[in-house]
Parts: C-alpha cells; structure tokens; sequence
C-alpha cells in the first residue's frame, strides 16, 4: 500500500475528537498496517482515572480511519490489542478493494467541518424530524442497554446546567484536574 495514502487516511483520523482535545494516539505504520499506539504523557490521572475516555477518543479516531479508508477504497480490519506494557491498542489492516461499496460518504465529509461549539446554546427548539433521527438511533442501541433521554422541559434544562456548573467549577478549582 502507497505510504501517501496512508498518510492521507491519518490525516483524517486524527481529526476525531478527543478528551481536553489530548489527540492520545501514536501510530507505527507498516506496509498495509497502522499500529495503534496511545501516548502515556497524554493520559488524565484525575480527569480520566479509568481511562475511559481515553479509549473513547482513540475509538473515535478509529472510526474516522474507518471512514477515510473507505473513501480510498479500502476496507479495514481492526484487531483490539490492548497491552499497557507498550501502550498499545490496536492494529488496522488495510484492503484494497475495487469493489467495495460502503457508502459512508456524508459522514466523511462531515470530519472536516467538525467543531468545538463551547458557550451558551441557541434558545430554540430542536426540529421534529431532528428527534426523529434520535429515536431510531436510539432503537439502534438499545439492545445494548444504550439510551438516548431527550428533556424538553426548560426548567429540567436549567437544573441540570446549573449541576453541571457547580460540578466544573468544583472540578476546575483541583489543580491536578486541570
């Protein structure tokens, strides 16, 4: 496999959101594999005791390779290696397939317009066939025990960004948090 396309698919990848935006992955690349690597100096000790988000944000990383593969006309195979020893992860293997057709297309394209939105949040109502999508996806993952709570009640919302609030400022005021 050409390394330029290697290098084009990682730089999509590492465009995934990550924790405190870390980006805590470190990569080896082989011939027709990435091996995936998460950065010791980049782990949260009081942020992310368990390392949960961690994985989330290398996950998420994956998921754009997954999709950056895909555009190329590769198929992936990921094999979950985790090993603290060496830090690391997974290793991807890359497919070249002609015939491959998985059209993930609006979701790649969505990488680059990805944003951090921090600050207040717009004072209206989230369209109907928005809550729509919501609730299939929502289907998707119950089966996992996943669900996805929809409050639209104001007074529930300010609650809870007022206990949200405290708990930042109470997170924020431990120096080894931030």
């Amino acid at each position: 496999m050409n390394k330029d396309i290697l290098y084009k698919i990682l730089s999509f990848a590492i465009r995934a959101p990550s924790t405190h935006n870390t980006q805590p992955w470190l990569f080896k690349l082989n011939s027709n594999t990435i091996r995936i690597f998460y950065d010791n100096k980049l782990i949260l000790p009081n942020a992310d005791k368990e390392r949960r988000d961690l994985f989330i944000s290398i996950g998420c990383m994956i998921e754009n390779m997954r999709l950056a593969a895909n555009h190329f006309g590769f198929e992936i195979v990921i094999n979950i290696d985790i090993n603290d020893l060496d830090q690391s992860v997974a290793y991807v293997t890359f497919k070249k397939n002609d015939n491959f057709i998985h059209d993930d297309s609006k979701l790649f394209n969505q990488i680059n317009k990805r944003v951090n939105a921090r600050g207040v949040f717009e004072n209206e109502y989230i369209n109907n066939n928005i809550f729509e999508i919501i609730d299939n996806i929502n289907k998707d993952f119950e089966k996992y025990g996943i669900s996805i709570l929809k409050i639209k009640d104001k007074n529930k919302i300010e609650n809870i960004a007022k206990i949200t609030q405290k708990a930042m400022i109470k997170a924020y005021e431990i120096k080894s948090f931030r």
